[in-house]
């Protein structure tokens, strides 16, 4: 499933941002926030696929994975947060131009840090909500209830894909001649990969969705001839 190379995506690039923070610039720190914002949609669809009997070990592991990479994305998210008390715009590698993601008589880094606590929780917030909205098999709630609280989250999910894809472009637009030597060139790789994902991404959780909606209607449709029977 796309969802779980996103998955695996994400958690690689965490964990390869966490073991060399220190040498992460400030802008950098943002740009892989971003990205890594764009595999919350990607594991709402995961969640949403919870359903079917014969999947669950692969959703244990799933639901394990997206755990560890909560608590890894949190724990960047606390770095990133104490790297932005370090603003100095005389000091490179603790600011950025902010000309295409912020007005000109924004405060930094007060701006800044309502932006990751916002979005953070955001995240957090639609990952919680479609895992309390994914039915479990000793439940008995309507299929048609299930699925418009399933569509509402994701939704709501995918609300947060312009913010992100805007706010990693136009940082990277307004610092592109900011920046020197080949990590940058480098770095651009995953941020590629990230964007052509998107709509992967997108057209997945449209076909999870519409995969659950045909389970319940033949769950419900199995139902109606044992009853009739």
């Amino acid at each position: 499933m796309i969802s779980d190379i996103q998955l695996l995506n994400g958690l690689s690039l965490l964990i390869a941002a966490l073991a060399t923070q220190r040498s992460i610039s400030l802008y950098h720190f943002h740009i892989i926030y971003d990205i890594l914002n764009f595999t919350g949609v990607s594991f709402c669809a995961a969640l949403g696929n919870f359903t079917q009997d014969g999947q669950k070990r692969r959703s244990r592991i799933r639901y394990a994975a997206i755990v560890v990479f909560s608590i890894l994305y949190l724990a960047f998210s606390i770095l990133f947060g104490k790297d932005l008390e370090k603003w100095n715009p005389d000091t490179p590698r603790h600011c950025y131009d902010t000309r295409y993601i912020a007005t000109s008589d924004a405060s930094h880094p007060y701006v800044d840090k309502i932006y990751l606590g916002v979005t953070c929780f955001y995240m957090f917030a639609s990952l919680n909500g479609l895992a309390l909205a994914t039915p479990r098999e000793a439940e008995e709630d309507d299929g048609e209830d299930q699925l418009f609280w399933q569509w509402s989250i994701l939704g709501c999910a995918l609300m947060q894909y312009p913010v992100h894809l805007w706010s990693a472009i136009g940082l990277r637009r307004s610092n592109e001649g900011l920046l020197s030597g080949d990590s940058e060139n480098i770095f651009g790789f995953g941020q590629i990969v990230a964007l052509t994902l998107t709509l992967a991404v997108i057209i997945e959780c449209a076909t999870g969705v519409l995969d659950y909606r045909d389970f319940c209607r033949y769950e419900n449709s199995r139902g109606n001839q044992s009853g009739s029977a």
